[in-house]
C-alpha cells in the first residue's frame, strides 16, 4: 500500500488469508486492508470489511477482535455524516453491546453511542446513555468524560426546561472540581459553566 501498488496489496492479503486463514496475521490483515480503505475515504468499503471480520466464527478469540470492528466499523458509518449513517452506527454499536457485554471498549461504544444520539437531536435518549455510564462505571478514571457528556446534554435541553439547567451547573461545577480528571475536561467544564452563568444573568460568576 505505502508504495501505492493497491492490487498487489489486495492479492498479499488475500493469500494470507487463503494460506493462514486461522493466525492472527489473517485477522490483522482485515484492520490494514479497511485503514487502507479509509484513508481513500472508502468509508463504505471499509465498513463492510470490518462487518465481514466480525461476523466470522473460524478466528480464534473472536471475543477481543469482533468487539473492535463493529466499533470501527460504526465510526465509519458515522464519517459519512447522514442522519441514516449515524443510526447506521448506532445499531452497530448496540449489536456491539448486546453480543459483547463484557468488552472493555463498552464504555467508549456507550459514549459513542451517546454522541450520536446527540447528533440525531434526541437528547433524552442521550441522557439515559450517559447517565447508565456514570451510573456503572464510577469507578473509572475516566468517568468524568461521561459526567461532561451528560452536563452537555442537560444544558442543551434547559432552554425548554429549566431544571436541565440546574442539573447542568452541579454537574459542570463536579467536574470542573475533580482532581483527578483529565485536564481538557476540566478547561470544557468551567468554559461551559461560565457561558450557561452568563447565560442564566451572572455575568460576575461568568467571569470567575
Amino acid at each position: 500500500f505505502a508504495l501505492d501498488r493497491d492490487a498487489a496489496a489486495l492479492e498479499t492479503l488475500k493469500k494470507l488469508r487463503t494460506d493462514y486463514p486461522r493466525s492472527v496475521a489473517a485477522v490483522s490483515s482485515y484492520f490494514v486492508e479497511a485503514k487502507h480503505y479509509s484513508e481513500q475515504d472508502k468509508t463504505v468499503e471499509a465498513q463492510q470489511l470490518l462487518i465481514q471480520l466480525a461476523e466470522q466464527d473460524s478466528f480464534p478469540e473472536k471475543q477481543f477482535y469482533a468487539p473492535f470492528a463493529l466499533f470501527q466499523a460504526a465510526l465509519q458509518a458515522e464519517r459519512r455524516g447522514q442522519e441514516a449513517n449515524y443510526r447506521e452506527a448506532y445499531r452497530l454499536i448496540e449489536d456491539l453491546v448486546g453480543k459483547y457485554p463484557q468488552s472493555d471498549l463498552v464504555f467508549a461504544a456507550r459514549m459513542k453511542q451517546g454522541d450520536l444520539l446527540r447528533k440525531l437531536n434526541d437528547f433524552p435518549a442521550a441522557q439515559r446513555v450517559y447517565e447508565e455510564l456514570v451510573n456503572r462505571f464510577s469507578q473509572r478514571p475516566d468517568v468524568a468524560l461521561a459526567q461532561l457528556a451528560l452536563a452537555e446534554t442537560h444544558n442543551a435541553q434547559s432552554a425548554n426546561e429549566p431544571s436541565h439547567a440546574e442539573n447542568a451547573l452541579v454537574l459542570f461545577e463536579h467536574v470542573r472540581d475533580r482532581v483527578d480528571a483529565p485536564l481538557d475536561a476540566r478547561v470544557e467544564a468551567g468554559f461551559n459553566l461560565g457561558l450557561l452563568r452568563a447565560r442564566r444573568g451572572a455575568p460576575p460568576k461568568a467571569e470567575e
